[in-house]
């Protein structure tokens, strides 16, 4: 990722030019694929509502292609782990601390009337620290779950007083226990997913089985081999299987080509099409994460998938996650809290392991009826359509009462 300057320059450069800007200025930062195409049409919404005149970021392709002037690709630092993420930093550590000091400039010389912050707690609790410092209002859209986040770090969090719009009715429960007061709006998913079509609920003789690695780097490189080589597997069983890839961003499809080159098997790959392909899936093998959640809506069974294999990393899960207490990984388990689909974890995620997961939700029509039974009582949790509009609404309201923010903020200084 290269991190170039900003082309927004101050508007003066003395304190009696200064005046509060009219125009609204956002900011959004994000941390990984699926924050990214959560928050596009959010981006979307307040632009068609006439209230964004101009938008930067710190992101991925969505936002782009949504409009923002992008900051930094933030897409390479996200992580799954403590070892992985302690490697981000010595790997990427300087690139961060560019672009977390080139957001100060911007915040300093031309305030946002809002930020917008979604997921990546890592990052963003930094951020929101910045924008507590230049008194913009902050808006956390698609907040982190509360277990993913160290005690010490809520400190800051409930110093800022960011207006959270949890997406998750445990949320609200989770933040306040915290200190912290949430408002639910619920799933932005349900308003991306409301427009395709659910998926074939019979297997044909050559049933459509879609990949999905991840969009993080260490996702990827960590599973995308074993679900190949469950997919050649499965094809010695179901011969007329077919076989497709989803590739989220650059990142991941630079790993995924280069992998596709050491197999045999017949291989498609799809960029950025997830519900689409989810569309026309019969089974998904997928990395724990959003994508487990968008194939239940779609009516699409899965296996979900994650694999952490450093020391650090199990001893922090043993640790300060025990399994007691976080039984369930996949949000659809998690959040019908119970094992409705086929989970992998660690030294689990093995070709065999994978095959003999998928297997049943291929050939096993009474056991793939139950799981899809249970997976149409997703949407009734996750909320009504129409999260994206009532955060829009939020965003609005935020709007309107930080032009009396931007009113009393101290001007910058004389350069």
């Amino acid at each position: 990722m290269r991190v170039t300057k900003s082309t927004l320059t101050p508007t003066t450069q003395g304190k009696k030019a200064w005046a509060p800007p009219t125009a609204r200025r956002l900011f959004i930062s994000t941390g990984c694929s699926s924050a990214d195409v959560l928050t596009a049409p959010l981006l979307a919404e307040l632009t068609r509502r006439g209230l964004m005149e101009e938008t930067i970021a710190v992101g991925g392709e969505p936002l782009r292609d949504a409009g923002a002037t992008m900051l930094g690709d933030s897409t390479p630092w996200s992580t799954i782990g403590t070892a992985q993420g302690i490697g981000m930093f010595l790997r990427s550590g300087w690139r961060v601390f560019q672009t977390l000091r080139q957001i100060d400039r911007e915040f300093k010389s031309r305030p946002p009337d809002l930020a917008i912050l979604v997921d990546n707690a890592g990052i963003n609790f930094r951020i929101l620290s910045i924008a507590r410092r230049h008194r913009i209002p902050v808006l956390y859209y698609v907040p982190p779950e509360t277990w993913s986040v160290w005690s010490f770090e809520w400190s800051g969090v409930r110093k800022a007083r960011p207006e959270v719009a949890a997406i998750f009715p445990s949320q609200i429960e989770d933040y306040r226990q915290c200190g912290i007061e949430a408002r639910w709006i619920g799933h932005p998913i349900i308003d991306l997913v409301e427009r395709w079509p659910t998926a074939s609920e019979t297997v044909p003789e050559d049933p459509l089985i879609s990949l999905f690695p991840g969009s993080r780097r260490q996702e990827v490189t960590e599973l995308l081999r074993p679900m190949l080589e469950a997919a050649s597997l499965i094809q010695q069983r179901l011969p007329h299987a077919r076989f497709v890839v989803g590739v989220a961003n650059p990142l991941a499809e630079r790993i995924i080509d280069e992998e596709l080159k050491r197999t045999s098997l017949a291989v498609e790959t799809r960029y950025r099409q997830t519900y689409a392909l989810l569309s026309e899936s019969h089974l998904a093998l997928a990395c724990s994460g959003t994508v487990t959640l968008e194939a239940a809506l779609l009516g699409v069974p899965s296996v979900a998938m994650y694999r952490l294999r450093s020391v650090i990393d199990n001893l922090v899960q043993r640790t300060f996650l025990p399994r007691s207490q976080h039984p369930y990984f996949s949000l659809p388990n998690v959040l019908l809290r119970r094992a409705v689909l086929p989970e992998l974890r660690n030294h689990e995620v093995t070709p065999e392991g994978i095959c003999e997961a998928a297997w049943p939700l291929l050939q096993n029509d009474e056991r793939r009826a139950g799981v899809l039974q249970h997976l149409s009582e997703i949407q009734p949790i996750l909320g009504s359509a129409g999260a994206v509009h009532r955060a829009a609404d939020l965003a609005q309201q935020m709007l309107e009462s930080s032009r009396d923010i931007a009113k009393n903020r101290r001007p910058p200084r004389a350069a």
